[in-house]
């Protein structure tokens, strides 16, 4: 664990396979959610999804032909429902009108928590754009960029 809370930096790759950038914009900005498995399909942990804090920042991306475009930057905030004790910022989504919304864009259930699950965030309009690209190791979706 960082010695301090809330001061790393991330940057999210999202993908084209369930949303496109408008149906991403959205859940961002008006539900304050970004869709995140803890488990891959196998049922190991993802890489880095139990280091994010909450009060980190993570810089979004989104890929449009096959190319990643900045779509903004967002603090993690609190979980209604803590989903997993080890990874106590990734929120449970169980039912109501979030469940429906990420139900009918595709998102997967987390196939160990048996449940949909991500990071509630907030906009954070005083960040600013990481400069360079992002360097994405093999198939992860979100990596430390600061902090």
């Amino acid at each position: 664990m960082k010695k301090t809370r809330g001061t790393a930096q991330w940057a999210y790759r999202c993908g084209p396979e369930v949303t496109d950038v408008a149906g991403t914009a959205q859940l961002l900005n008006v539900a304050g959610f970004l869709w995140r498995s803890v488990h891959n399909i196998d049922g190991h942990k993802i890489a880095n999804v139990g280091n994010v804090e909450i009060g980190d920042t993570v810089h979004v991306y989104c890929v449009v032909d096959g190319t990643e475009q900045y779509l903004a930057s967002y603090l993690i905030e609190p979980p209604v429902e803590a989903a997993d004790p080890d990874v106590p910022v990734i929120e449970a989504v169980r039912d109501g009108e979030l469940f429906d919304q990420l139900t009918e864009a595709g998102y997967a259930v987390d196939p160990v928590l048996e449940c949909l699950t991500g990071f509630r965030v907030r906009k954070d309009d005083y960040a600013t754009k990481p400069e360079g690209r992002p360097r994405w190791v093999a198939k992860n979706a979100i990596a430390r960029i600061a902090g």
